[in-house]
């Protein structure tokens, strides 16, 4: 994992990895100023998680 990381930085692409459940992680990801989130997760659970934290910091950005 942490290659495919390191490799997406080099290649520009602005990385933030961590539990998407974690407010702070998506504040790091600007979540606040997100026109959209896209949540790709193995489980329902992990969703639920990232979706009541992204309702607390941006209540009405569209969750796909």
């Amino acid at each position: 994992m942490q290659a495919r990381i390191d490799q997406a930085r080099r290649d520009g692409w602005p990385v933030v990895y961590g539990d998407a459940a974690q407010v702070v992680v998506l504040e790091a990801a600007g979540l606040a100023h997100a026109r959209a989130l896209l949540l790709t997760m193995p489980t329902l659970s992990e969703v639920r998680g990232a979706v009541v934290s992204a309702r607390q910091l941006q209540p009405g950005v569209p969750i796909v």
